[in-house]
């Protein structure tokens, strides 16, 4: 069952979908999605899904590189009243998934805070990041994934940040446990922003006194950070 799903998903995929059908029934419409999140690695030869069998939460990955012959490389389950939350290529070969909580079909579900890498094919798996297992740093989410490093895809950019701390950015290994500060916030709370390349050039957050935002840049990555009053009229966030 699960492969004709995988293969239906794959055939979607790259036939661009399928013909329109003149009536449609409601079960299709009212039924719950079988894949809660798909991401295509960067050079185009997997897919790695989230995906419900049943009474089961999956990932699941598929090779696609021969269309004719999808196949499916790599399956797991997360753990016990957990599903697959987001999912996030960082190289051809590995991607990182985050779990959330599964209690109830249609409940809320929060992240658990976990992270998880894995090769496409089920080798070198590793935990990026669990509950309690760094002190002194909250955690991050992979929206906070900052920049996925090209040049070397053992590391990943991420953003985080801790009470009575403003956000850092910091470079984490996906093999090992391996943590490296590369810039902090001058402010203890608010958010830390990247430019395009991927280095923290401007800092932002609310006053405790006034409740309006104070804001600090840097002219370029080894000068020191510059408060400057706000030119905007009203509040903005970048």
């Amino acid at each position: 069952m699960r492969i004709r799903i995988i293969a239906a998903m794959a055939a979607l995929f790259l036939t661009g979908g399928a013909a329109a059908q003149s009536q449609v029934a409601i079960e299709d419409l009212v039924s719950l999605a079988k894949f809660t999140t798909v991401q295509l690695s960067p050079d185009g030869k997997h897919i790695a899904a989230g995906m419900r069998d049943e009474a089961d939460a999956l990932m699941v990955v598929m090779d696609i590189s021969d269309p004719k012959r999808p196949k499916i490389v790599y399956q797991m389950k997360p753990g016990q009243d957990e599903s697959v939350g987001q999912i996030r290529w960082v190289s051809d070969e590995r991607l990182l998934f985050s779990t959330q909580d599964a209690v109830g079909t249609l409940a809320q579900q929060a992240p658990t805070g976990k992270i998880f890498a894995v090769n496409f094919d089920g080798s070198k798996p590793f935990v990026v990041q669990a509950p309690g297992q760094v002190t002194g740093r909250s955690f991050f989410s992979l929206n906070g994934i900052v920049d996925t490093m090209p040049e070397d895809d053992k590391v990943i950019k991420v953003m985080t940040s801790a009470q009575g701390r403003g956000q850092q950015m910091e470079l984490v290994n996906v093999y090992r446990q391996r943590w490296r500060t590369l810039a902090k916030s001058p402010f203890d709370s608010g958010s830390l922003v990247a430019d395009n390349d991927g280095n923290p050039r401007f800092a932002f957050k609310l006053d405790d006194s006034t409740n309006t935002p104070v804001y600090a840049y840097r002219p370029t990555t080894e000068a020191d950070w510059v408060e400057f009053e706000s030119p905007f009229k009203g509040t903005v966030f970048p």
